[in-house]
């Protein structure tokens, strides 16, 4: 199944949507330029988000990188970093489409991938017919 699914909730009026599913990612290996372990593993986080399959040009890997030298100096900073780094990394995380709310302008959401199937499983998952009739017919 591709993590990838692009649809349209309004019968083809209006702007589509963009179904991600909510899985890992493998993550991108991290450029040399990144020595630090803390940097690392930042990279490699950012990378295992489900929006990271969006992010297929050297421009996203320059914002990432961006990102993963601000996350790094706020954590080691911590109360001492100037408060225009944590706006610099809202930017950031919007840009790359990190938060919920630029998910949402964006008409990007994040889906559950379904379950895969057992092989011969002859009946499907949820309510079956005998306990639905109990249901209506109030045996319940």
């Amino acid at each position: 199944m591709s993590s990838l699914k692009l649809g349209n909730e309004n019968g083809g009026r209006g702007r589509g949507r963009i179904e991600l599913a909510l899985t890992k990612r493998k993550p991108k290996p991290p450029p040399k330029c990144l020595t630090k372990p803390a940097e690392r593993a930042i990279w490699r986080k950012l990378w295992a988000a489900p929006v990271s399959v969006l992010w297929e040009t050297d421009y996203e890997d320059e914002l990432v990188l961006d990102l993963v030298y601000l996350r790094a100096r706020l954590r080691a900073e911590g109360i001492e970093a100037p408060l225009g780094v944590i706006g610099q990394i809202r930017s950031l995380e919007d840009r790359l489409l990190l938060s919920p709310r630029a998910r949402r302008v964006a008409g990007i959401v994040l889906v559950k991938p379904e379950p895969a199937r057992k092989a011969g499983a002859g009946k499907a998952s949820g309510v079956g017919a005998d306990r639905r009739r109990q249901i209506v017919e109030g045996r319940a």
